[in-house]
C-alpha cells in the first residue's frame, strides 16, 4: 500500500500539472491530451509483457526494475523540454507505472483470501483515496507559489521514496495457504467454476498477450475509462475556465467518497452481487460528468467529485475482483495486466478523442460525451447480463 501511494501521488500530480503546463506553454488541447494518451497507450502495450513477467520471474523483481523506470523518466521534467522528449519521457513512466501497477496488484491477491477478494481489493484502493485526495491540490498550490520546474522536482523526489519503498517487498514472497486453495469460492460457488480447466492443447497467440476469462470484467471497465478520461484530463482546464479558483477540490471530494464505496462494495457485493454494486456505480459516473459540464458553482463541483469517487469506487473492485476470480491462480498476472490493460487503453484513446472533440465543439462538450458513453456503457451491461453474455461460468453466479 505505500508503494502504491507513492506511485499514485506521482501519478496524479502529473495528470494535474501537465495538461495546463502545455496548454501554458501555447499548445492545444489534443497535444496536451497526447501527455496522458501516450502514457497511457505505452502502459497498454506493455501490460501483457508485464503479466507474463509477474507470472515467470515473480513480482518484486517486476516492481523494482519499473519503478526504477519511472524514477528515471520523472528526472528530466523540472527542466524545459522539447515536445517530442518531454512525450517519450511520458512513455518511459508510462511502462514503469504498468509493471509496478500489476506487480503490486498481483501481489495483493496473493495474500488475499479468495472469499474476500472484493473486500480486500476495495480496502487495497484506499491508497488511491490520498492520491486522489491530496497531490491535485499541493500540486497547483505548488505550481502557484514556485512555478512548474519546482513541482516538478517534487514529483521527482516522490518517485525516489516510491523506488525505495519497492525494496521493503523483497520478502512479500507468495506462500502457499489453504486460502489459495480454498475451493469455497465467492457465494459458496465452486473454485473450479471460476476457473474452468482447459485443455492441454497449445495457447493461441492471442491468449499470451490477455487472458481469456478476464475479458468480458475488462471490456466493461474499457469503457468506463474511456467515458472518465475527459475528467482526468480536462476537468481543471474547464473548472478554472468557468471561474472556480482551485478545481483540486474536486478530487478530494472525490477521493473520500472512494473510500467510503471501496469499504462498503465488497459486503454489498457478497450479500446482493455484482448487478448491485455494477449499475448503481455506472449511473453514478454518468450523473457526475453532467455535473461537471455544468460546473455552475462550487457545491456542484463538490457534489460531481462525490458521484464520481463513490461510481469508481463501486465499478473498479468489482470488476478487478471478477477478472482475479475468474482467472487460474497461475495465470493471476496476466489477468490482472489484462484488466489493468483495459483502464489504460480507455483512459489513453478517450483523452485524445475527448481532446479532438474539445477542440471543435469545446471544453464542455466533452463532459456530455462521457456522460452519455457511461450511460450506453451501464445500458450495454444490463441487456447483455439479461441476454446471458456475462451470466457464464468465468464470473461468479451472484452477477
Amino acid at each position: 500500500m505505500v508503494a502504491d501511494l507513492w506511485l499514485g501521488i506521482c501519478t496524479s500530480m502529473q495528470f494535474t500539472l501537465l495538461p495546463l503546463y502545455m496548454i501554458d506553454r501555447g499548445f492545444s488541447t489534443a497535444v496536451a491530451a497526447l501527455t496522458m494518451t501516450v502514457y497511457m497507450l505505452v502502459a497498454v502495450a506493455f501490460r501483457p509483457v508485464s503479466g507474463r513477467l509477474v507470472d515467470s520471474q515473480g513480482r518484486y523483481p517486476v516492481i523494482i526494475m519499473g519503478s526504477a523506470v519511472f524514477f528515471l523518466a520523472t528526472g528530466p521534467f523540472p527542466f524545459t523540454l522539447p515536445v517530442w522528449l518531454l512525450l517519450v519521457m511520458r512513455g518511459l513512466q508510462g511502462l514503469g507505472f504498468c509493471f509496478v501497477g500489476t506487480a503490486l496488484m498481483t501481489l495483493v491477491t496473493d495474500i488475499i483470501p479468495k472469499s474476500r477478494m472484493s473486500e480486500g481489493i476495495g480496502y487495497f484502493g484506499v491508497t488511491q483515496m490520498i492520491a486522489r485526495a491530496f497531490p491535485p491540490l499541493l500540486a497547483l498550490a505548488l505550481k502557484d507559489a514556485f512555478g512548474y520546474p519546482v513541482t516538478f522536482t517534487v514529483v521527482f523526489v516522490i518517485s525516489a521514496l516510491m523506488m525505495l519503498s519497492g525494496f521493503t517487498l523483497r520478502w512479500g514472497k507468495k506462500k502457499t495457504r489453504a486460502s489459495d486453495h480454498d475451493t469455497g469460492g465467492v457465494s459458496g460457488m465452486d473454485a473450479s467454476s471460476l476457473s474452468p480447466s482447459r485443455s492441454d492443447k497449445k495457447e493461441p497467440v492471442w491468449e499470451k498477450l490477455v487472458d481469456r476469462d478476464a475479458l468480458k470484467p475488462s471490456t466493461i471497465m474499457l469503457f468506463i475509462a474511456f467515458a472518465g478520461s475527459c475528467a482526468q484530463t480536462f476537468l481543471v482546464v474547464h473548472a478554472i475556465s468557468k471561474g472556480i479558483g482551485n478545481p483540486g477540490v474536486f478530487f478530494t471530494a472525490n477521493a473520500i467518497a472512494i473510500v467510503v464505496a471501496r469499504l462498503s462494495v465488497g459486503k454489498i457485493s457478497r450479500k446482493f452481487g455484482s448487478v448491485a454494486v455494477l449499475a448503481p456505480g455506472m449511473a453514478l459516473v454518468s450523473l457526475s460528468m453532467i455535473g461537471m459540464y455544468s460546473c455552475a458553482n462550487m457545491a456542484i463541483l463538490i457534489t460531481s467529485g462525490v458521484c464520481y469517487g463513490l461510481g469508481h469506487g463501486m465499478v473498479i473492485p468489482e470488476l478487478n475482483t471478477l477478472c482475479v476470480l475468474s482467472a487460474r491462480n497461475e495465470r493471476r498476472g496476466l489477468a490482472n495486466s489484462t484488466f489493468f490493460m483495459a483502464i489504460d487503453l480507455g483512459q489513453a484513446v478517450g483523452a485524445y478523442a475527448m481532446g479532438v472533440l474539445a477542440g471543435y465543439a469545446g471544453l464542455g462538450s466533452i463532459f456530455l460525451m462521457g456522460a452519455l458513453f457511461a450511460a450506453i456503457t451501464l445500458f450495454g451491461y444490463l441487456l447483455l447480463r439479461r441476454k446471458g453474455f456475462v451470466r457464464s461460468s468465468d464470473f461468479r453466479e451472484a452477477i
